[in-house]
């Protein structure tokens, strides 16, 4: 990733233990970007990513259609592209 863009310099996550794994924190020291986590409970410190959430898995994760995970990559992709290249931002 560092290749094609700067890398962030922190990562914003809930405490969800997912996302407290060691191999997690080895690789954000790798490659020097921080860990802030949101307080328990309090989606709203965190409410750009609470939105993109909501609408990906209202257009593409809720689907019963979904087969193999090929097929979810490709409805990801396309839909990450409509997203950020074809849809109107409002700001």
């Amino acid at each position: 990733m560092a290749k094609s863009r700067s890398l962030p310099e922190y990562l914003v996550s809930d405490d969800d233990p997912k996302f407290r794994s060691a191999v997690m924190f080895r690789c954000a020291q790798d490659i020097k970007v921080e860990f802030s986590f949101i307080a328990p409970d309090k989606p709203q410190q965190n409410a750009f990513v609470e939105s993109l959430n909501g609408k990906l898995r209202k257009k593409c994760l809720d689907l019963d259609c979904l087969g193999d995970l090929i097929e979810i990559r490709d409805v990801i992709n396309n839909w990450r592209i409509d997203y950020n290249v074809n849809r109107p931002h409002v700001s």
